[in-house]
């Protein structure tokens, strides 16, 4: 995302007082993280106090703060919408960053040099990144990973919760296939609390779950319906494997979705794609009918990682008839460009965050009503004004 597409904060008059800040002290920065010296240390405590109080002074005099965002919840949002890959790291650690910085302020408390080298390293990654200015050489390495810093936090795991897929569960039930693929966006944004305290990542939580129990309520859907979830923070991960929707009752149960990171958009869309030819694959194998697959695709921000290749092989599956695209705008700040990339035929339609419930209300109608009709008949959709911004 450029810089003129980032908040009102970017347009502040006190942003010009960073990015002067910041042009003659990044070298400073740099400097010191390759020569650690308790004295320099201490001598830049104020510079590095000035840089990210006037971050903050930014953050709280922006539209979005006058909103109700805090200015915490700004940070991770600009971190998410930054025109660099940014590590896990930097984003692990942004609380500890603040935390850590205004115990310094208060205490004056005696911190190791190690420590002090750390902190330089993120607010300097964070700065260079706001005003978009030249990375020095030693962190741009550590934006990029070949020299990771290494923390005491616990990295990220890999969640796949397995659904034990078996042969049995293919040959022993008949009924026509719905396969649903739910691509959702876990980004850091989605976690931001708005001005009644809920965020984006609480509702699509609830409504994920009501969409399930519905499916699994209704007579046919419940054998009929295989929903796969994919989503994708920094990275994507397949979170619910297919299987039909009776069989997946504890893996809904132990799912809770989690915001973190960036937008890896075409990552993901590519491992829905492949996991959707895999299932369609088994499909074949054990001579089971099947509907075109769905693809729902929900973010709030912009793809942070490359979605032509994605996008077109996607595009490649809507038109040859091998693919249904749901492409759905979460808030105003969705790029729609990005989603219209991937659905040929369909355009991306806005929901409020809600109305996710309503939404899933209508996809789950939308599930029941195709398991119900005869493959290969047009299926009339239910109407689409209960939960879409027209």
């Amino acid at each position: 995302m450029s810089l003129k597409k980032l908040p009102s904060m970017i347009a502040s008059e006190r942003f010009s007082q960073i990015i002067s800040i910041t042009s003659s002290d990044l070298s400073l920065f740099d400097k010191l993280t390759k020569e650690p010296d308790r004295d320099n240390l201490n001598a830049t405590s104020s510079i590095r106090s000035t840089l990210f109080g006037l971050v903050l002074d930014v953050l709280k005099n922006s539209d979005d703060y006058q909103k109700g965002a805090k200015p915490r919840d700004l940070l991770m949002y600009v971190i998410d919408n930054a025109p660099f890959q940014l590590g896990e790291t930097l984003y692990n650690d942004i609380q500890t960053v603040w935390n850590t910085l205004n115990t310094i302020k208060r205490s004056h408390q005696d911190v190791s040099p190690e420590d002090y080298i750390h902190i330089i390293k993120i607010v300097s990654e964070f700065i260079a990144v706001l005003s978009g200015l030249p990375i020095p050489s030693e962190l741009n390495d550590y934006i990029s990973g070949a020299k990771p810093i290494e923390t005491a936090k616990e990295k990220e795991e890999k969640i796949d919760i397995d659904t034990d897929v078996t042969e049995d569960d293919l040959e022993g039930n008949p009924t026509t296939r719905v396969p649903v693929v739910l691509c959702l966006d876990v980004s850091a944004s989605m976690g931001i609390k708005d001005k009644n305290d809920v965020s984006k990542m609480d509702l699509l939580n609830t409504a994920v779950q009501e969409f399930f129990r519905s499916v699994t309520e209704d007579k046919i859907a419940k054998w009929a319906a295989e929903i796969c979830i994919v989503t994708f923070g920094s990275k994507a991960i397949k979170l619910v494997d297919f299987n039909y929707a009776n069989k997946q009752k504890e893996a809904f149960n132990a799912l809770k979705l989690v915001a973190k990171g960036n937008t890896a958009m075409g990552e993901a869309v590519k491992l829905s794609l492949s996991i959707l030819d895999q299932r369609k694959l088994k499909y074949r194998k054990y001579d089971i009918d099947y509907w075109q697959p769905w693809l729902v695709l929900m973010t709030d921000g912009q793809a942070t990682d490359d979605i032509d290749e994605a996008a077109a092989e996607c595009r490649k599956h809507v038109e040859e008839g091998k693919l249904v695209v749901f492409p759905i705008a979460l808030g105003k700040g969705a790029n729609l460009e990005d989603l219209r990339a991937f659905s040929p035929k369909r355009d991306p339609l806005q929901l409020n965050q809600y109305k996710l419930s309503e939404f899933f209300s209508w996809l789950s109608q939308s599930v029941r009503t195709t398991s119900q009709s005869t493959p290969g008949a047009e299926v009339k959709l239910p109407d689409i004004s209960t939960w879409a911004v027209l």
